[in-house]
């Protein structure tokens, strides 16, 4: 120890003292010694302080550096109190020592604020100390696993993000409120708003606040580049949550495109794992979330819980041009998506869809798709509400919730395009199309061009379209049973013939033996009165699932209700009268002729709820 300017309690010198005990007590300590502190103010060493080289080694004590994180020596004497001596005696601010430590939250801002200490946004170091990879690391003056950044203001420069966190601690890059990436028009990629390359266990969390921005980019303004929200590659435990992204790229109505359409996009994930993606608020981008494996395996991914507006495609998970390329464990859910209608142009180039999953090459499965609202007018350039396509071996849509407005997408509200042996489960889904008529579109699609699907299609509620289900020359393996039918043109269609009634459905499809017709008296948000047929009308699929949209639990035994919400009680709605009435022909005989012998008369008949 080191005792100066005072005494021991009781008035025992040092000499005293070091005998008490038997001699247990502070035999190598100093007593009365100045120990030449740099200032009263500053209490690091001076070269000539007896106190350097006078302590005890405990660095099995599990602890290695001193106040200014500088290290203590591994072997041999310590300096006595809190500062090693550097060898300039010059305190904090003298160049030669380490910066102070950073402490656990790191106060970020464009250009710094303040004394630039990282305490606070009015202290805020400037936003290139963010983006200086010496900055990163396990260093008190480095940011490192645990810690969170947070960002301040308006900043105008990409942030790139340098380090990654560790399992349980991860790096997070907080919004503080008003925080905001703000530019005319950010590039891609590395120019990107937010850019990462190879890290891991990273949090952004836009606070429910933050902003990720173009203010000038879109085919009548000013800037008309390729951009990017947020550009993330080669990465394992991401998470981004909380963000508003918005005008990516403005596209006009009925205008050619400015630039490449796939180019603008709020989210570019690409090679990663173990991925969460939630909570986000998206608007005006040509792709909402683009989400790739492109040369690479990955797994695990969640996208939930996003608003998503005025994109060509919301959300797409898809594999790049690698027969290695594959994805698995994805679940996308309990997203409300509006379809991006103002992305209409008239060369019909870009993709209107709300979700869509694309293979050129490689593998996806276990592609799980529920619980989400996808409605809004989608102009006429769309193919489907939930369009699956290619090598996509196993799939899961169920629990969503699709109205139509205005347009009628091309294919269906749901469209299966994939190739192989796969197998298709759509399950308690509420379809509500256009219209009854032939522009009402199709609630389930098959692709004519395709062979090898499996469609399991059970608990649907189809309603107001032009065909329920639609399979163009007969290719699709049918098991579809429990689904209620209402108000459309043609229960079905196989190959050129389509069934209007929901018997001539069954007998040519071999399924929906116990499916019914008649109005499900949905509510205006589209869940099901006590007195709906839908109730207690469908199939217990507790093996594949056990909650309804809204996270009610489906029964573990007994029927299931049909559609996307399970009955949870609130009294009944009286729907409007049903038709029971059959189809009727009548035949008007011709006047003025004379007929001799019989006559065979043949008529046909068809009624779009299917009775018979």
């Amino acid at each position: 120890a080191f005792l100066s300017g005072g005494s021991l309690a009781d008035s025992y010198p040092l000499a005293q003292w070091k005998s008490y005990g038997g001699g247990a007590y502070d035999q190598h300590s100093l007593y009365t010694l100045d120990p030449k502190f740099v200032s009263a103010s500053d209490f690091h060493l001076q070269a000539s302080s007896p106190a350097i080289n006078a302590g005890a080694n405990l660095s099995s004590s599990g602890f290695s550096i001193d106040k200014d994180a500088a290290s203590r020596p591994s072997s041999g004497a310590w300096d006595i109190g809190a500062y090693e001596y550097s060898g300039s005696g010059g305190g904090s601010s003298d160049p030669t020592l380490p910066p102070s430590p950073l402490g656990s939250n790191i106060y970020i801002s464009q250009s710094g604020a303040g004394s630039a200490d990282a305490s606070s946004c009015s202290n805020a170091k400037p936003v290139s100390f963010f983006d200086t990879a010496a900055n990163w690391g396990s260093g008190a003056s480095q940011i490192g696993p645990g810690e969170t950044v947070h960002l301040c203001g308006t900043i105008s420069s990409t942030h790139a993000v340098q380090g990654s966190g560790t399992s349980g601690n991860p790096i997070t890059i907080l919004f503080e409120p008003g925080a905001k990436l703000s530019k005319a028009a950010w590039g891609i990629d590395s120019a990107s708003a937010i850019y990462s390359s190879g890290k891991s266990n990273i949090v952004i969390d836009g606070n429910g606040t933050g902003i990720i921005e173009n203010t000038a980019n879109g085919d009548q303004l000013s800037s008309k580049q390729a951009s990017y929200g947020i550009y993330v590659t080669g990465c394992s435990a991401y998470e981004i949550k909380g963000l508003t992204i918005r005008n990516i790229f403005i596209h006009t109505y009925s205008t050619n495109n400015a630039v490449s359409p796939y180019s603008t996009r709020a989210m570019h994930i690409e090679n990663c794992s173990n991925l969460q993606i939630h909570g986000n608020a998206i608007t005006h981008a040509y792709i909402g979330i683009y989400d790739i494996a492109n040369g690479s395996a990955i797994s695990n991914h969640s996208i939930y819980g996003n608003t998503i507006s005025n994109a060509s495609t919301a959300i797409i998970p898809a594999l790049g041009g690698s027969a290695s390329d594959s994805m698995t464990n994805v679940n996308i859910y309990n997203n409300d998506i509006t379809m991006g209608g103002n992305w209409f142009e008239a060369p019909d180039e870009n993709h209107i869809d709300g979700i869509h999953s694309w293979t050129s090459s490689g593998s996806m499965s276990n592609l799980r798709i529920y619980g989400n609202y996808i409605h809004g007018d989608p102009s006429t350039n769309s193919t489907g509400y939930i369009y699956l396509t290619d090598n996509l071996s196993t799939s899961y849509v169920y629990d969503n919730v699709l109205v139509g407005s205005g347009n009628h997408p091309a294919e269906g509200y749901i469209n299966y395009n994939v190739s192989g042996t796969a197998n298709a489960y759509i399950f308690n889904n509420t379809i509500v199309g256009v219209a009854n008529s032939n522009t009402g579109g199709n609630a389930i699609a098959f692709d004519p061009s395709r062979t090898g699907t499996t469609a399991h299609v059970k608990n649907n509620i189809i309603s107001n379209c032009a065909v329920g289900i639609y399979d163009d020359v007969a290719k699709t393996v049918w098991d579809s049973d429990n689904n209620l039918f209402y108000n459309c043109v043609s229960v079905g269609r196989i190959g050129s013939s389509y069934k209007a009634a929901l018997a001539d459905w069954k007998a040519s499809s071999g399924g929906d033996a116990h499916s019914v017709t008649g109005n499900p008296g949905l509510t205006s948000i589209y869940v099901l009165p006590s007195n709906s047929p839908a109730v207690n009308a469908g199939a217990n699929l507790s093996s594949y699932f056990t909650a309804d949209k809204d996270g009610n639990p489906r029964p573990s035994s007994g029927a299931w209700d049909i559609g996307a919400y399970e009955y949870t009680g609130g009294g009944s709605v009286t729907p409007p009268a049903s038709d029971t009435t059959a189809p009727a022909v009548s035949i008007t005989a011709p006047t003025g002729g004379t007929i001799s012998g019989s006559v065979s008369l043949a008529a046909s008949a068809s009624d779009n709820v299917g009775v018979v």
